[in-house]
């Protein structure tokens, strides 16, 4: 993992996961469904009260951002609490170092430390990295999510 140190995400962290979100977007060629901006990171998560997620950063020893996990608490019905996965992001030249993998394990132990039962995330099931990853880590990746967009875009 090359020294990298993972910590809890603040507000001065914002423009670095903006960019990594930026980055993951263009990736999937989707760079123009980006309606958040720094502020609204800080505003909505980072900096607030009541966050509506939190995030943990990936912090390369210069001082670089290099990765992001970003997670928020769900409620199932048949399992109680658990935390979401909502996006796991590693900068393209620091994959393959087990960054992504840290970021995921203090997840995980996150969400064991608050008494949770489970971890979940969607993944696209032409991700194929990402389903191997996953299922290595223990996840089921047998389901599908069904998503409706209230605005009418994806």
């Amino acid at each position: 993992m090359t020294d990298t140190t993972i910590r809890r995400a603040t507000g001065g962290d914002a423009e670095a996961i903006l960019r990594l979100i930026q980055d993951l977007a263009e990736q999937h060629n989707a760079s123009q469904m980006i309606v958040w901006n720094a502020d609204d990171l800080r505003e909505k998560g980072l900096e607030a009260e009541r966050p509506l997620f939190e995030a943990l950063v990936a912090e390369a020893p210069n001082g670089q951002i290099v990765g992001c996990a970003i997670y928020f608490e769900r409620f199932s019905t048949w399992k109680g609490p658990n935390l979401h996965i909502e996006d796991l992001m590693v900068l393209p030249q620091y994959r393959g170092q087990h960054i992504g993998e840290a970021l995921m394990d203090t997840v995980v132990a996150e969400a064991r430390r608050r008494g949770m039962n489970r971890v979940e995330l969607d993944v696209e099931g032409h991700n194929e990295g990402a389903m191997r990853f996953y299922h290595r880590k223990g996840f089921d990746t047998s389901w599908h999510a069904a998503k409706l967009y209230l605005d009418g875009k994806h």
